[in-house]
C-alpha cells in the first residue's frame, strides 16, 4: 500500500502512427486500474503521399497537425511509429580506439 501512496503520477502518453494510408494519434492516461484512452484522432492521408518514401512531406505535416487539433490533446512528448521501409538503417564498424569526435566525422 505504501508504494502506491508515494508513486509519482505518470504523465499521459501520446502515440503517433504514420502509415501509408493515415495518421493515427492516441493519448493514454494512467489510471489506478490501467490505461485509459483520453484522446484519439485518425486523419486519412491523400493517396500516394507515402509509398516507398514520403513523396509529399507538407501533406504529412498538415495531416499530423490536423490529428493533433482534432484530438484536442495538449501533450507535447510523442512516441512515433513509421513503416519500416521509411527507416534508414546502416551498420557502421569502427575501431574501438576511435574517440567520439572521430566517429562523428565517419558518419557525416
Amino acid at each position: 500500500m505504501l508504494p502506491r501512496l508515494i508513486k509519482k503520477q505518470m504523465p499521459n502518453l501520446i502515440g503517433l502512427d504514420i502509415s501509408t494510408a493515415s495518421i493515427k494519434l492516441i493519448e493514454l492516461g494512467l489510471k489506478p486500474d490501467g490505461y485509459r484512452v483520453e484522446h484519439y484522432a485518425m486523419v486519412p492521408l491523400p493517396h500516394g503521399v507515402i509509398e516507398d518514401e514520403i513523396k509529399d512531406p507538407a501533406s504529412v505535416i498538415h495531416c499530423v497537425k490536423k490529428a493533433i487539433e482534432e484530438s484536442q490533446t495538449s501533450i507535447q512528448s510523442v512516441a512515433i511509429a513509421v513503416p519500416d521501409f521509411l527507416v534508414v538503417k546502416k551498420i557502421f564498424q569502427f575501431p574501438m580506439s576511435l574517440k567520439k569526435e572521430e566517429i562523428k566525422n565517419y558518419i557525416e
